[in-house]
């Protein structure tokens, strides 16, 4: 790889030359020189300077691009205030339904923010769900129960209970015969199952 260092050397020499320094070397992955400090001084350089056509007798396009002058900027207070007085012209110089459009668009944009906040609770509750659903099918597939079960469920993991007692609207009382001869009482709420014993 440094045999053929020397071809590069002549082009480096000329882009140097010619002020194209970073981009060269940085084409070739030799030196990394972080453009972006040029960029922003450049940057910073036009917001806070204006083109001089007071003090000057020369055109622009002889004076050239780059010959700027400090100009007088406004204090924030001061943009503050003017815009605050032209507020009203501004809005008076907007046609009528030019204005309609916009507060449509205003009102739609919000809308979306809603919307996609609602979506976005919808999918975390269904997956939530789907979690809840794949743990209950592993549950039956063990022959167990868990808290949250439908009586479909429970059927299909211990099968049909052998007495169900009614003790209110929203709750009953299952009880299934184990193979030991002991009841086990599951309790059902709204139909989904709350507890054990």
């Amino acid at each position: 790889m440094i045999k053929y260092y020397f071809l590069l050397l002549p082009l480096i020499t000329f882009n140097a030359l010619a002020g194209n320094q970073e981009d060269c070397l940085r084409g070739f992955g030799i030196y990394s020189y972080p453009c972006e400090h040029k960029k922003t001084t450049k940057a910073a350089l036009r917001e806070n300077l204006t083109l001089s056509q007071s003090s000057n007798s020369k055109t622009p396009d002889q004076r050239g691009e780059d010959a700027l002058e400090p100009a007088i900027i406004p204090s924030t207070s001061e943009a503050s205030e003017s815009s605050e007085q032209k507020g009203p012209e501004l809005l008076n110089s907007v046609p009528p339904d030019r204005l309609r459009e916009l507060e449509i668009m205003g009102a739609m944009e919000k809308l979306d923010r809603i919307l996609t906040t609602e979506d976005e609770r919808e999918i975390e509750r269904q997956k939530a769900e789907a979690a809840r659903q794949k743990k209950f099918q592993q549950l039956i597939h063990r022959n167990s129960i868990g808290v949250g079960m439908n009586p479909q469920q429970v059927i299909d993991s211990w099968g049909k209970p052998f007495r169900i007692n009614p003790f209110s609207e929203s709750i009953e009382q299952w009880i299934f015969q184990r193979r030991d001869g002991r009841d086990q009482i599951i309790y059902l709420e709204n139909g989904k199952v709350s507890s054990w014993e």
